[in-house]
């Protein structure tokens, strides 16, 4: 399963969507074989979903992943 991400250059929901997020992700990645993420890099957003795979990977130990970063040509 292939996961993109894209959102706005400011984003200040943190808080606000940091557990919505995880628990999807947590979702996601119980239920599918492999999982590929692909993020951006060009904006607050792109940096706070990054942060959450990875804390998300970490604090579950999931190796059933990879989180790639997708810059623009």
């Amino acid at each position: 399963m292939k996961v993109t991400f894209f959102g706005h250059r400011d984003f200040n929901e943190h808080c606000k969507y940091e557990n919505v997020l995880e628990k999807i992700l947590v979702d996601v990645l119980k239920n599918n074989e492999y999982v590929e993420f692909l993020v951006g890099r060009n904006g607050e957003f792109d940096i706070f979903v990054s942060s959450v795979i990875r804390s998300v990977i970490k604090k579950y130990g999931f190796e059933n992943c990879s989180h790639t970063l997708v810059l623009p040509y």
